[in-house]
């Protein structure tokens, strides 16, 4: 019996590349617990990054009060890590709100997101 070909899940940081999210509020930010989530690897994961490219880091003063207010989202139970990747990219898109290219970039990833939806 042949083996059938599993669409493996993959953790996607909905905050990328590493090399420009990787100092200060930007790190705490994309480290937490909702700004990630599970999404099939070859095909949404792979289409997000080739379709979006990175997504414009803002200065770590937005960062730190897009920081403060997913903290605050988060302690007051309004987006959890079990959320489903659309849902924390909504709640990340109000936490960037003062930052135009990021929130154009988050918008663009949950519409490619939405498009493929299933894998």
């Amino acid at each position: 019996m042949a083996k059938k070909k599993v669409n493996r899940q993959d953790y996607h940081h909905l905050l990328w590349t590493r090399r420009t999210w990787n100092s200060g509020y930007a790190k705490l930010i994309r480290d937490h617990p909702c700004a990630g989530g599970y999404i099939p690897q070859r095909t949404t994961h792979h289409l997000i990054h080739k379709m979006v490219g990175e997504i414009y880091c803002p200065s770590d003063k937005q960062c730190k009060k897009a920081y403060i207010k997913l903290c605050a989202y988060y302690n007051d139970d309004v987006i959890s890590s079990y959320d489903n990747i659309e849902r924390k990219l909504e709640v990340l898109i109000k936490c960037f709100k003062k930052s135009k290219k990021t929130v154009q970039d988050l918008e663009k990833q949950l519409e490619v997101i939405r498009e493929h939806k299933g894998g």
